[in-house]
């Protein structure tokens, strides 16, 4: 190779690793400026009475058993509050409580914690992102509509999925004695879960993974697929 070939070489990897360092501080630098200007303020609401959970489009909402109806908002406030620019950042969450119903109407900025142990019945609108953390409950059932939905040690004796236009869900480490799953476009992955019966119906490019139970029945179209460990 050519010693001009070198240089040119060398050039381009010491040009790519200088772009690569500033971009890197910058982001740093951002975060630390950011975190210096705002502080990280939370607030916990009483809530009436509620088994069902509709969380609206573009929604971020965590989910935990407590003895207690709450949600709690975690958002960042910049320090100066006459700061017009800095608005964003103290939206709080949407909500209200209303025949037996918490709607979550948006989240802005603000992350959302609901605690509760009456909830039996969640409809999860178009991209709203949903994450269950230590949830402990006699049956739960879910309407997913283009929704995320992550679980994490999740304990129940029925739950009940029905997912279409691209939800996603995934069960990380949780003990379900049943589940009865209908999917439409969409995904399910359970195979770090636990369960004694799944019955599952798949369609329209769906996709299943689960850790196989003691009584497992699926019914799938051609173009969807399953896999069971």
């Amino acid at each position: 190779m050519k010693k001009s070939n070198y240089i040119i070489i060398a050039f381009a990897v010491f040009f790519f690793g200088l772009i690569t360092t500033m971009y890197v501080d910058a982001a740093n630098n951002g975060e630390n400026n950011f975190k210096k200007n705002n502080t990280l303020v939370s607030s916990d609401q009483n809530l009436d009475n509620f088994s069902v959970i509709v969380a609206h489009k573009n929604t971020k909402i965590v989910l935990l058993s407590h003895n207690q109806n709450l949600l709690t908002e975690s958002y960042y406030q910049h320090k100066d509050s006459t700061d017009s620019s800095m608005k964003a950042f103290q939206k709080k969450c949407d909500y209200r409580v209303q025949n037996d119903t918490l709607y979550i109407d948006r989240t802005y900025k603000a992350k959302v914690t609901i605690k509760t142990t009456t909830v039996k019945t969640i409809l999860a609108r178009e991209s709203s992102n949903m994450n269950f953390k230590k949830v402990e409950s006699d049956s739960l059932t879910l309407y997913l509509t283009n929704a995320k939905v992550n679980y994490s040690n999740l304990t129940l004796n029925h739950l009940k999925v029905t997912a279409t236009e691209n939800s996603n869900i995934n069960l990380g480490n949780s003990k379900i004695k049943s589940i009865q799953i209908n999917l439409d476009q969409s995904k399910i992955n359970s195979y770090r879960s636990n369960s004694n019966s799944v019955l599952a119906v798949l369609k329209n490019k769906s996709n299943l993974t689960v850790s196989k139970p003691n009584n497992l029945h699926i019914e799938s179209d051609r173009s969807s697929t399953y896999r069971t460990y």
